[in-house]
């Protein structure tokens, strides 16, 4: 990676990012509110601030779900493919000292890859009438609080001092399969 790709990369994601928001805000601006004007979640959201909308949101919706496809489905698979050449570079590799290491650290971040992603689609790209304010509430707490509380955690776990002192932690016969 060069830094001529690495510019490219963060311009396109943001244009692209700014482009699919100035959108969004252009179909919501277009929308009468009435009535209580309280949004019942943690933080003003799309999909929160939809349901106070008092004419028809289906265009909103659209737009959404098109907006969120782009932002969420295709960098994930992106995302994929990149794991996916390196397992199987890691397969082909004869040595075996550092393969290890790479599957471990790959793995942890496909674990946060998919609970970010995961919540993400679940609260932007699936269809309207299966949205309950309560499960939104959940989602959001996931992909805004739990999510970046863990990726210390998980990046952590490989380092061995953390996994030392979580073995004091939890004690010396909870780690031991023989008890």
């Amino acid at each position: 990676m060069n830094t001529v790709s690495c510019v490219r990369m963060i311009c396109i994601s943001w244009v692209i990012g700014c482009i699919i928001s100035s959108i969004d805000i252009y179909f919501i601006y277009q929308l009468r509110f009435c009535g209580p004007v309280t949004i019942d979640h943690f933080f003003c959201e799309t999909p929160s601030l939809l349901q106070l909308a008092c004419n028809d949101i289906s265009s909103n919706n659209i737009v959404g779900i098109v907006g969120g496809s782009i932002l969420l489905i295709i960098p994930v698979c992106l995302i994929l493919f990149s794991y996916v050449q390196i397992f199987l570079v890691l397969v082909k590799v004869r040595i075996h000292s550092g393969r290890y290491k790479a599957f471990s650290t790959c793995i942890s971040h496909l674990v946060v890859v998919t609970i970010f992603y995961g919540t993400a689609m679940f609260m932007y790209i699936r269809p309207k009438h299966l949205a309950t304010e309560d499960a939104d509430k959940l989602v959001a707490v996931f992909y805004t609080v739990i999510t970046p509380t863990l990726n210390p955690v998980i990046y952590s776990l490989r380092n061995k001092d953390v996994q030392r002192a979580m073995r004091r932690l939890v004690g010396p016969t909870a780690c031991n399969p023989n008890r």
